[in-house]
């Protein structure tokens, strides 16, 4: 007898601006922008992608760490890219200001509990022609930036 075989969910997908909850982290994508350039530097692949993740700690009775080298971006093929720097002040880490510049090959890595937030402005180094991208961190679910 034929037992027909149910479909393979599809992964759940959020989007800019809504927050996904995982055991330790909570994670949203506030903003993505696309640059040719940043403080002098040019992408090898073709397009910087900026992703501005706010991030918070799900009140973590014990430390747990945090990195920007947690953060992958997915295309519509599946193709994955790594994180190709970050953008943060050396002196207080803080994502935006006017000492905020391009680190390349470098990122934050934070030690947090309790209810702990930071933004983290993560850079990637994509071929101009990948599309459908998604934010993939750790095992929640992707979040599409509509790029």
């Amino acid at each position: 007898t034929y037992t027909p075989v149910p479909p393979t969910p599809t992964p759940t997908i959020a989007g800019v601006g809504d927050w996904v909850k995982g055991h330790f982290w909570s994670i949203k994508v506030d903003s993505t922008s696309t640059e040719t350039e940043l403080d002098g530097i040019h992408p090898q692949n073709g397009t910087f992608i900026l992703v501005d993740v706010q991030w918070k700690a799900n009140g973590l009775g014990e430390m747990h760490t945090m990195a920007g080298i947690d953060f992958e971006l997915v295309d519509m093929t599946g193709e994955q890219y790594r994180i190709a720097g970050m953008i943060y002040d050396r002196t207080n880490y803080k994502a935006y200001g006017d000492d905020a510049k391009f680190y390349k090959g470098k990122w934050q890595i934070t030690k947090a509990r309790g209810t702990a937030s930071k933004v983290y402005r993560l850079v990637f180094d994509v071929p101009s022609s990948a599309t459908g991208l998604r934010l993939w961190f750790r095992d929640l679910p992707l979040i599409d930036l509509g790029i």
